[in-house]
């Protein structure tokens, strides 16, 4: 047995490869790239429990069927050493093979003997908040960041990781807080980054946003695929809400599409972000074929239904109709299979979602927005954070105008404009909506607030 960097017992007695692990958290936690030198580290030592199941880790965070395999196969390779391994390294097993065996409640329940009995492994941690997020949980993610760092205090990352369930949890100034933190303690820690831009969103902090972020932007270079075009995203999201439609297209070019176009989270990012240029008026066109080109691959994939979503949107906008319908139909089937843990997001929410998508992106307004309104109710369960899943309000608040449903548009805009009350692509909608009322004087107001925020 050799100890890793968090001082915890693996079972090798390589130092190279307790190296290589070392490396890997620090790119893990980071979000960076460098996370491929675990494979190395599992080729060094095959008899090493921790590198196989992180090899796995990798792998299943691809979220596709080719990659399915290739983490069974490094799961099977872990299997025959397990007796002679540490506790620690049989329950990560045990929480990887159920992730990978689609036993959600299983691996968090490993997660949690994780989180008690090593609250230093911070990987463990980060792979633990993965499975919550994706049921919309973010107390759960809050408990597993506050036990960490209860038992180890401030150290790099692990703030970051605390800092975004507290956001979601509407705790901002907490947030903002241990998000302003964390980069106090590493400048360039881009999930705390990420954090601290999620509260000034909330708060309509527009141009406060874009300095931040682009103030942080030369740390995102050597990021993952996903983290780096993300915080992009958000950046664009920003300009976006500040009417600078032009910006936020050229930051779609620049830097959300085109790291990685074959990550899944890179296809939802683009799709989302298209989808909101749309919307407010953008010609992005010809951009939708070339990301619905690389939707299709993921017709049997449904591994969650926020990623299903997003490839139905994107398919029937790029013109492949036939391609999203299948999707529906897949999301349907899966509902029909899906545990208890997982039936209420596949059933009571993906299903209507993915029919109130499909419906918006072939421009059957009225049928979009009955389905979408069935399926917003209760949405966090799909996974996603609240900045994401406005994609599908945004969605359903264009059904509701353009199908001439102009009461309860105007209810929905008058809830978002209490939230943040400085973006004029709201009160343009609002004016258009009090004028299909007939409430031409309050349509007027909103007009003229519209006029007054567009000024740059």
């Amino acid at each position: 047995m050799l100890n890793d960097g968090f001082g915890l017992e693996v079972a090798t007695e390589q130092p190279a490869v307790i190296a290589g692990i070392d490396a890997f958290s620090d790119a893990f936690q980071g979000q960076r790239q460098g996370v491929v030198g675990i494979f190395q580290a599992a080729k060094a030592d095959p008899a090493c429990v921790l590198t196989q199941v992180l090899s796995a880790v990798m792998f299943l965070y691809l979220e596709s069927r080719s990659a399915h395999g290739r983490a069974l196969r490094h799961l099977a390779a872990a299997e025959p050493h397990l007796s002679a391994t540490s506790e620690r390294e049989r329950v990560w097993y045990a929480a990887v093979k159920a992730w990978a065996d689609d036993d959600i409640a299983g691996a968090m329940a490993a997660h949690e003997r994780l989180a008690q009995g090593w609250p230093e492994d911070i990987n463990a941690l980060h792979v633990g908040q993965y499975h919550h997020f994706n049921l919309g949980r973010a107390d759960a993610m809050l408990a597993l960041g506050e036990r960490s760092l209860n038992s180890v205090g401030e150290v790099p990352y692990l703030l970051g990781l605390v800092a975004f369930p507290l956001e979601q949890l509407d705790r901002l100034d907490e947030a903002e807080t241990m998000g302003r933190r964390a980069i106090e303690i590493y400048r360039a820690d881009p999930w705390a980054q990420h954090a601290v831009c999620h509260v000034m969103e909330v708060q309509g902090r527009m141009a406060e946003g874009i300095g931040f972020m682009t103030a942080h932007a030369d740390t995102w270079e050597d990021c993952n695929s996903f983290m780096y075009t993300h915080n992009w995203w958000h950046l664009a999201l920003f300009h976006l809400d500040s009417g600078a439609l032009d910006d936020a297209v050229q930051l779609f070019d620049a830097h959300i599409w085109g790291r990685k176009k074959e990550y899944v989270q890179d296809q939802v990012g683009a799709v989302a972000m298209l989808a909101r240029l749309e919307l407010r008026g953008a010609d992005v066109s010809g951009r939708w074929a070339d990301v619905a080109e690389y939707l299709e691959d993921h017709g049997e994939d449904h591994f969650q239904p926020f990623l299903d979503l997003h490839y139905v949107y994107g398919l029937a906008r790029g013109g492949r109709v036939a391609a999203a319908q299948d999707m529906v139909r897949g999301i349907e089937a899966r509902a029909a299979a899906a545990d208890d843990i997982s039936r209420s997001a596949w059933a009571d929410h993906a299903i209507p979602a993915a029919r109130g998508m499909l419906a918006h992106a072939t421009g059957d307004w009225a049928r979009a927005a009955d389905e979408l309104a069935k399926a917003l109710p209760g949405l966090q369960v799909i996974g996603g954070s609240h900045a994401q899943r406005d994609f599908f309000h945004q969605v359903y608040l264009d059904a509701l105008m353009r199908s001439g449903r102009f009461d309860g548009a105007n209810q929905l805009l008058d809830a978002r404009i209490a939230g943040r009350d400085n973006v004029a692509w709201q009160y343009q909608a609002k004016a258009e909506a009090c004028h299909g009322l007939g409430l031409d004087d309050a349509a007027k107001i909103a007009e003229s607030s519209a006029q007054s925020l567009n000024v740059r």
